[in-house]
């Protein structure tokens, strides 16, 4: 089977941490190509009139303990990066400035950066942290530090939440596959069956 699946998330997203690996692995089993798309929640969640997640009552006291939960049962490391909550549009930025070079090596810092901010408490908001996680994929620090802050790098993230909210994604992480939304880390499994639906639908006599 041949395709794209759609992946929003935002680098702020514990659950997007979460779910990255398996989301890669289903992919690959169905030969199809996950595409990423970090965007900036909040700004998609404005956009359909949504408050924040830890301002939604009596979800805020229950996510901290969901996200380590969650990492634990996908075997994955977790600390609390002291810049939770905060924006991460320099990571944003700096994803789109590689990919407008070389998609796989945007790739590779995605999966990298999700990692250290929510396996190691890396400060995605810090320039010098941004530099350090470039510098792990192969760019010197004055190439990330133009790249997190050009203007090109801006305009394609604003482009990407345009993008985000024209396709209804108001969550993270967020997986379209033909059209069809599967929201949250729970869902893949069902990702999954629909992958391998389509593809016995595709074995069949015509």
């Amino acid at each position: 089977m041949t395709g794209s699946i759609d992946f929003y998330f935002d680098f702020a997203s514990p659950y997007a941490y979460c779910a990255a690996p398996l989301a890669e692995d289903i992919a690959a089993a169905h030969g199809a190509r996950l595409v990423w798309h970090p965007v900036l929640l909040w700004a998609c969640r404005n956009h359909f009139g949504m408050v924040a997640p830890l301002q939604d009552g009596p979800k805020a006291d229950y996510m901290p303990l969901d996200f380590e939960r969650s990492a634990a049962f996908h075997g994955l490391p977790f600390v609390m990066p002291p810049s939770f909550a905060k924006s991460t549009h320099a990571a944003a930025r700096l994803y789109y400035g590689i990919a407008a070079k070389d998609p796989a090596q945007a790739t590779d810092f995605a999966r990298h950066a999700l990692s250290a901010h929510f396996g190691q408490g890396a400060d995605l908001t810090d320039p010098a942290t941004l530099a350090d996680l470039a510098a792990h994929i192969g760019l010197s620090r004055s190439e990330a530090d133009h790249l997190a802050t050009a203007d090109t790098s801006k305009d394609k993230l604003r482009q990407a939440n345009d993008a985000a909210i024209a396709a209804g994604i108001w969550g993270s992480p967020f997986f379209i596959l033909d059209g069809e939304p599967f929201f949250g880390a729970d869902r893949l499994p069902q990702l999954d069956w629909r992958l391998s639906r389509r593809a016995a639908r595709e074995k069949e006599p015509t």
